[in-house]
């Protein structure tokens, strides 16, 4: 049987983002700013998008996805407003820098269709990133089960097993070394632009990957981590190297002890297939 693991989060927020053309002055519609001529000046016009628009393209994006993983069974999974993370973090509001901005209008209908339509999981106490790799992590011994984890985020990627691209549509295999080697460089560079996550300053993608090449032993990591973190933060590093660790990591178990529980992980995992023509 093969499980399709929906990042829901990002369907529902591709499917009402607000879309926009620009207008010149003499009339001229382009659709993307890029496109616009040097030195024509533009308005920037918001494109009606009605509930019903945002719900055929939400359906139309799942549908893409069940066809190119060729699912059996698919789990939508969504992220609560407030997570544990929110509380693990200290030197910066977890996800801070996207206080004050304008979610689409029709976002908080299109997620509750996810819930109600597709028989979505909200996270308890956990982002749905950490619902993909719990997931992922129970089923990997199951017999006769492949999960694949569908989304575009990038961090996601610390979980070993397959995983589709919703941009892309690529399907690749990440190994369990692979895994660790990416949360091991995030973990350096941190993630000031999406989730306000700081790591080291100064270490950027290119610098992170000199440090922790891809055939580094796992105890060498240990040592670049603390060392760098040790230059950057003084005395107090292995405190900023924790939380920035707790941030970061991808669950692939419960986080509450309450959570450990069979009930939790029939819900999270079991509850939910939802079986049909695609």
């Amino acid at each position: 049987m093969n499980i399709s693991l929906l990042d829901a989060d990002i369907l529902c927020f591709q499917a009402s983002a607000v879309k926009y053309k620009y207008v010149a002055k003499d009339g001229t519609e382009y659709r993307y700013k890029k496109h616009v001529p040097k030195g024509v000046y533009v308005d920037k016009v918001e494109l009606p998008k009605s509930l019903k628009t945002c719900l055929d393209i939400l359906e139309q994006s799942i549908a893409r996805v069940l066809r190119d993983t060729e699912a059996d069974a698919y789990i939508c999974y969504l992220t609560p407003s407030r997570t544990f993370r929110h509380d693990v973090a200290v030197t910066r509001p977890y996800k801070g820098n996207r206080d004050g901005k304008d979610r689409p209008n029709n976002l908080s209908a299109v997620r509750q269709h996810i819930m109600d339509v597709h028989s979505g999981i909200m996270g308890y106490h956990i982002e749905a990133d950490d619902c993909l790799g719990i997931a992922q992590s129970h089923y990997k011994d199951v017999t006769d089960v492949k999960t694949i984890i569908c989304s575009s985020d990038k961090d996601l990627r610390i979980n070993a097993g397959y995983h589709y691209n919703l941009t892309s549509r690529v399907i690749d295999y990440v190994t369990k070394e692979q895994g660790y080697i990416t949360y091991a460089r995030q973990i350096l560079t941190g993630d000031l632009s999406v989730d306000n996550i700081e790591g080291v300053h100064g270490i950027g993608k290119v610098k992170s990957k000199k440090l922790i090449p891809d055939d580094i032993c796992e105890d060498e990591v240990q040592y670049v981590l603390e060392e760098q973190y040790q230059k950057a933060y003084g005395f107090d590093f292995m405190t900023r190297l924790e939380e920035t660790h707790q941030l970061i990591y991808m669950r692939t178990t419960p986080y509450h002890k309450d959570d450990q529980t069979d009930y939790f992980k029939y819900k999270l995992c079991e509850k939910q297939y939802v079986m049909g023509e695609f």
